[in-house]
């Protein structure tokens, strides 16, 4: 039996007087106490600074509620939901697993932990707790959205709509599940559909970041460019591993740059830096541009834009007026038109090609597996194999491996030369590019510097490609030089390369 005083202090709590509470859970610890008593003390006071969102001491609390009852349900419960906002999937597995061991038909528990489970990617376990709590509940609204979203992360599209469709028929204003749906369908690229969703969700909460965010990429991914462009800015407020820079200088907003000095912070990978540094040129009023970028893309920038000072993205400058995140150019300079504007090619480098080729020889520059961080990088990426049965079939064209990150040894073959420990940045890659006569490449740096440098090249897309190659499109407008060949349905390369077989006897004959 918990005495009264604390029974007031919960009072307290529940309407929100947290000060009050905190008060008297303080007060009370200097008091003899039962272990009950203390365990309430410390778990309320934690869940107080929860909301408070005092999450080390909220961690500290439940912790010293666990030393006194390690068996206790409510508070491994609580535990694992705030290490779940925290993002501390881990930690939040733990404590929600001893939750659902010691009262396995707390819904909430099942819930959060099958929530777990998806970020950790144990998708079967998630799947098996979404199981049993729709024979508990089959309408249970946050299951069923929340059930969808799985489906979204394993990219079962068709199953994720339908889920969160059940949940737009018993209420047509939870704008998340709206949004969800867009999202599928932007994934399985009818973005037509998508825009209605997502302009639905956003009727309801017109500030919704993930959902501005989603829409910008439909947009562009129809090439509505002009509208896609105002809303990419919001890939900073959503929710996803892009940060915005920070300088003690203003952010550009597309101010006269007569006598001003302005940086142009590099963003996401080197195939959007190769793919944006177009826009570079019409900054050219400006006294001085910095352009910082990684280490890898320093020479070959400061070859291809000498009136620019290519710098690294850690340096420290101290005389910049503005400052810019590379990707914000095009919404910034208005209504360019970059494709008409820009020549092709925009890059070139100086370097000498550090090996020597047979002048004689069809020769083939490929890429298969791009960096393992990039989110799309299991679908984007080809085994191995479909190359090599290139190879042997066209035992009369030397293929060249463009591969900087190739860990394994390759298979000895007369035809084949493996790059990878020559490729140290890109400008060397590029003088490698510009000796060869075709390019095979994944959705990776090696198709955007191929299509920069002007050079022909055949870009292999997974069936539900990226929002900058457009919806079906053959061919791009970023680099006329470059090919789109697409998988018809998800995860079929055979069909991919017996086009790429057709289009290699049709080029050699």
């Amino acid at each position: 039996m918990i005495k009264q005083i604390l029974q007031k202090a919960l009072q307290y709590q529940e309407s929100g007087d947290f000060s009050s509470a905190l008060e008297i859970y303080q007060k009370e610890l200097s008091k003899q106490n039962s272990k009950a008593e203390l365990v309430f003390i410390f778990g309320n006071s934690a869940n107080i600074h929860f909301l408070q969102s005092n999450y080390e001491k909220a961690k500290e609390l439940y912790k010293q509620a666990l030393r006194i009852d390690k068996n206790n349900q409510l508070i491994h419960f609580n535990f694992g939901v705030l290490y779940l906002k925290l993002e501390e999937f881990a930690n939040a597995q733990i404590h929600l697993e001893s939750s659902n061991k010691l009262s396995p038909k707390h819904y909430a528990t099942k819930l959060n932990l099958a929530i777990c489970y998806k970020n950790l990617k144990l998708y079967e376990k998630a799947f098996s707790l979404y199981a049993d709590m729709i024979t508990i509940n089959y309408n249970d609204m946050d299951t069923l959205y929340n059930l969808g979203n799985l489906y979204i992360s394993v990219e079962k599209y068709g199953f994720a709509i339908k889920y969160y469709m059940k949940v737009i028929k018993q209420d047509k204003s939870y704008y998340k599940a709206l949004y969800g749906i867009g999202l599928a369908y932007h994934k399985i690229l009818k973005n037509k559909k998508a825009l209605l969703y997502f302009d639905r969700a956003l009727a309801i909460k017109p500030d919704y970041k993930d959902c501005l965010f989603a829409k910008s990429l439909a947009l562009l991914q129809r090439g509505d460019y002009k509208a896609g462009w105002e809303l990419y800015k919001y890939r900073f407020e959503a929710k996803n591993p892009l940060n915005k820079p920070n300088y003690s200088s203003v952010y550009y907003y597309g101010e006269d740059l007569e006598g001003k000095t302005i940086l142009v912070q590099g963003e996401q990978g080197f195939g959007d830096n190769i793919q944006f540094c177009r826009f570079l040129h019409y900054l050219k009023d400006a006294k001085k541009v910095y352009f910082a970028v990684r280490e890898p893309l320093k020479k070959l920038m400061g070859e291809s834009f000498p009136w620019v000072e290519i710098c690294g993205d850690k340096d420290v400058l101290y005389d910049v007026d503005y400052y810019v995140s590379l990707m914000d150019l095009p919404r910034m300079l208005g209504g360019v038109d970059v494709f008409e504007d820009i020549k092709i090619p925009y890059l070139k480098t100086l370097q000498k090609s550090p090996i020597e080729f047979d002048k004689k020889r069809f020769k083939i520059g490929f890429c298969w597996s791009g960096n393992s961080d990039h989110l799309n990088n299991k679908n984007r990426s080809i085994p191995y194999e479909y190359f090599e049965r290139l190879i042997d079939k066209f035992d009369n064209i030397y293929f060249y491996s463009i591969q900087k990150d190739n860990l394994s040894e390759l298979p000895k073959k007369g035809n084949l030369i493996d790059l990878k420990d020559v490729l140290d940045d890109f400008s060397i890659t590029a003088s490698i590019v510009k000796e060869l006569d075709l390019i095979l490449s994944i959705d990776s740096s090696l198709a955007h510097l191929s299509g920069a440098l002007s050079q022909k090249a055949y870009l292999l897309l997974p069936r539900y490609r990226e929002w900058r190659w457009l919806e079906n499109a053959k061919s791009t407008r970023w680099y006329p030089s470059i090919k789109i060949i697409n998988q018809e349905s998800q995860n079929d390369w055979k069909k991919v390369f017996e086009k790429i077989e057709d289009e290699i006897c049709k080029t050699i004959i």
